[in-house]
């Protein structure tokens, strides 16, 4: 059976990319599909949260933000 795979770079720095993760683990809400034991879980339709790392120009629009966001309040 192939699976498809896409690797994918995330448009922000190694700790943006690791508050996104867990962001993601934090509402994930993905229902994987029962299987046999010691095999891997199947997820067939995935939550919103995991559905956004798949979305490109999404994802530079919230690094974008969020580093607008921080060096606004350091001005402050």
């Amino acid at each position: 059976m192939k699976i498809p795979v896409r690797n994918r770079a995330f448009p922000g720095s190694d700790e943006e990319r690791s508050d996104m993760v867990a962001a993601v683990r934090r509402y994930c809400a993905c229902l994987p599909v029962d299987s046999e034991p010691g095999s891997v879980k199947v997820i067939t339709e995935p939550c919103p949260p995991h559905d956004l790392l798949g979305q490109d120009d999404t994802l530079k629009r919230l690094v974008f933000y969020r580093r607008w966001h921080r060096a606004r309040a350091r001005t402050r």
